[in-house]
């Protein structure tokens, strides 16, 4: 049974790239659960504080192993750099944050659950949310600024015949 799932996922590199995408976000999410329920009930920083912390040590790996495993581009540079950062930071810093705090204000109002039961639970929905928006970014970045990648980056050939010919693209 094993084998037969490894051999789907080598014959269709659209769900290969998922499922390991997935492997990924879910060994990283876990560590980043981990570090965010140690930063908020161990040390007690603020919610906000420790998924900002957590979300950029857990990024810089992710985007190693997002490079290389993942999307399979071995000679990244700056722009692909950059675009990831760009993805990460909204996705970490904005979504992810818009999720935590309006939990935060929400479902104390409607539960009696520990404090702690209700920032978990909302982180984890945050990083469901910003798994997702993740994916479509950096499928983006990974095939759209890679260097090497000749579907979205093609120079416009200019046709002409003759310089008196209209200019055709």
């Amino acid at each position: 049974m094993k084998n037969k799932v490894i051999q789907i996922c080598i014959r269709h590199p659209r769900l290969r790239k998922t499922v390991c995408y997935l492997g990924v976000g879910a060994s990283l999410g876990i560590v980043d659960f981990i570090l965010f329920a140690a930063f908020t009930i161990l040390l007690r920083f603020p919610p906000i504080l420790a998924n900002v912390i957590c979300t950029s040590t857990t990024s810089s790996i992710s985007f190693y192993l997002n490079r290389k495993w993942v999307f399979k581009e071995a000679n990244a540079h700056a722009l692909t750099f950059l675009g990831y950062i760009a993805v990460t930071l909204t996705s970490a810093y904005v979504v992810q944050n818009l999720v935590l705090m309006t939990a935060m204000r929400l479902l104390p109002a409607v539960t009696v659950l520990p404090r702690s039961f209700v920032v978990s639970t909302a982180k984890l929905a945050a990083q469901m949310l910003g798994a997702l928006t993740n994916f479509l970014g950096y499928s983006l970045v990974f095939r759209c600024i890679a260097p090497h990648d000749r579907k979205c980056w093609r120079p416009t050939k200019i046709v002409r015949k003759s310089p008196s010919d209209p200019v055709r693209f």
